[in-house]
């Protein structure tokens, strides 16, 4: 299910932090978020960042020349300087078994004296957050061996604990970057990310006629980091998940179909607003990956599988006492319409939740509207539905977001919306479109109505099943050590952290054109093997 790279880290064993007081209320259960960020699976053993970092004083070049009357070696700095390294330290660097010691160097067994003559240590006037001046990548990169540019330096990886720190679970704190304007739509009011989105199409437009000029063609146009999110798209989708492991637990008390249904529904409409963001996350890289936790011990991977279309894998396993398992392959899809001024984006495909005695129930995302990319105010919105399928009692469950033809009273804000869980022997996904309850055709009897808001709460049949200001979502914590190809090593991504949008573009660029190049290296393999009608080619 999941690619080559997230099946080989699968399978290690480890152990992850359990609740640390199990007679905690059920209050705290659902609302702390209080547990360390310091917290770490005990049996885990990690490359740290800061040891791949002391690496990177390594990264000098040494130029000798001995001369045939007094043997001496002149010693010549190159690139980074070695600052703070002391006199005796093994430089494992070309060429090999070189070492330092007083006025004297030792290479390859033999000492030999150095002369200093002129050999001051250069200026360490690197930007900062640059890992070195010399090699074009660091240890972790999909673009090994890449070489030196001072256009686009590696940057330095962020240490583990600074990573490791709490994210926002608060309400406000989420959604600090919007207010709810007259209609009642979130609208962004963060000047600077409105700001960033200035000016766009004139962008694309500008870069599309520069390269049909230079002959470079359409796909090589490369969007703006200033309108980018510092997250991998494996990250936003993980934002939609973050109260899956507090609420599916509460439906694995008994083993009741019709209730785990029900917290479904619930933990489906309660992450909406935490993916609330304007800017857009950047398009994971084939093999791309993530890995982290939730502070009950639920265990997450996530990898992107296809590169066209982008398509991202998940596996989310419970711990010992409540073992679900959720798992899904979503594509991200977008569609401008209304002349440019209105983006739908969405997640296609289905996901589903195994519990341990193999109920199995699938579940489909609604889509989030983008409003005002041209003109007017720019707002998000949760539309559509969101739909649950139980093949094995034959029971769905919809919810309509923003209604058309609101059923309920309480239905009427954008940002409410209405449902039901129902009895029907379909086996498919309803084609026609649903703008309200009305619109659902394969309804054979009713059994719970579903009604709400998606920043206050959620009910069935007046029953609380959710509310906003009382269950916190489990934030996912990065494992301390991943595997090379987690997005958290990423340059672009990296530079726009730190801040410098101009490094994060031309990476975000010399990774782009990286995939294109090993597009062009997968179809030319599989034009080969069918060619040659053999299983493997090699490259």
């Amino acid at each position: 299910f999941l690619g080559g790279n997230l099946l080989k880290s699968k399978f290690i064993s480890f152990k992850l932090p359990t609740q640390q007081n199990e007679s905690s209320s059920e209050s705290e259960d659902e609302g702390s978020n209080d547990v360390s960020a310091s917290l770490v699976p005990s049996s885990i053993e990690s490359k740290k960042i800061s040891d791949l970092h002391k690496n990177r004083n390594r990264k000098i070049n040494w130029l000798w020349n001995q001369g045939r009357s007094g043997g001496t070696v002149q010693v010549k700095r190159v690139g980074m300087a070695a600052k703070g390294r002391a006199h005796g330290d093994i430089i494992p660097s070309s060429p090999k078994n070189f070492q330092i010691d007083g006025d004297t160097f030792i290479l390859f067994g033999r000492k030999l004296p150095i002369d200093r003559e002129g050999q001051e240590p250069l200026e360490d006037d690197l930007p900062e957050f640059v890992y070195s001046e010399e090699y074009g990548t660091a240890e972790y990169s999909f673009l090994e061996n890449d070489t030196y540019s001072n256009k686009s330096p590696p940057p330095l990886y962020f240490e583990f604990e600074e990573i490791n720190k709490p994210k926002p679970t608060d309400k406000d704190e989420v959604l600090q970057a919007f207010k709810l304007n007259d209609k009642g739509y979130l609208e962004c009011h963060d000047q600077k990310i409105k700001e960033s989105n200035k000016g766009v199409i004139p962008y694309v437009l500008k870069e599309l006629a520069k390269n049909v000029l230079t002959g470079k063609g359409v796909v090589s146009i490369s969007l703006p980091v200033r309108i980018f999110q510092p997250k991998s798209l494996l990250e936003r989708i993980l934002d939609a998940l973050q109260f899956c492991a507090n609420l599916l637990q509460k439906g694995m008390k008994d083993n009741d179909e019709l209730l785990r249904m029900k917290y479904i529904l619930a933990f489906i409409v309660s992450g909406m607003y935490m993916s609330a963001d304007l800017r857009k996350p950047f398009n994971p890289i084939l093999g791309e990956t993530l890995e982290g936790y939730f502070k009950d011990g639920t265990r997450i991977y996530m990898e992107h599988i296809s590169h066209h279309p982008p398509i991202s894998s998940y596996l989310i396993e419970g711990p010992a006492e409540y073992a679900f398992k959720m798992y899904g392959a979503v594509e991200f899809k977008g569609s401008i319409k209304n002349k440019g001024n209105v983006l739908n984006i969405f997640f296609e495909g289905a996901n589903y939740v195994e519990f341990p005695d193999g109920h199995l129930i699938e579940f489909h995302y609604p889509t989030t509207r983008v409003s005002g990319l041209m003109w007017g105010e720019r707002t998000v919105n949760i539309e559509g539905t969101g739909i649950l399928i139980d093949h094995d009692h034959d029971t769905r469950g919809i919810v309509v977001f923003n209604p058309e033809s609101p059923e309920f009273d309480v239905t009427t804000e954008p940002t409410s919306f209405e449902g039901l869980i129902y009895t029907s022997e379909s086996k498919e996904l309803q084609k026609k479109k649903i703008a309200s309850l009305k619109d659902v055709t394969d309804i054979e009897e009713e059994i719970c109505d579903v009604w709400g808001n998606v920043l206050e709460e959620l009910l069935i049949d007046n029953e609380k099943f959710w509310e906003i200001d009382s269950y916190t979502p489990y934030r996912c914590f990065p494992m301390p050590t991943s595997l090379p190809s987690d997005c958290r090593y990423r340059e672009d991504l990296l530079w726009l952290q730190y801040d410098n949008l101009k490094y994060s573009q031309e990476w975000k660029g010399k990774l782009e054109v990286q995939q294109r190049h090993d597009k062009k290296m997968r179809l030319n393999c599989e034009k080969a093997r069918k060619k040659k009608k053999t299983k493997f080619v090699g490259v």
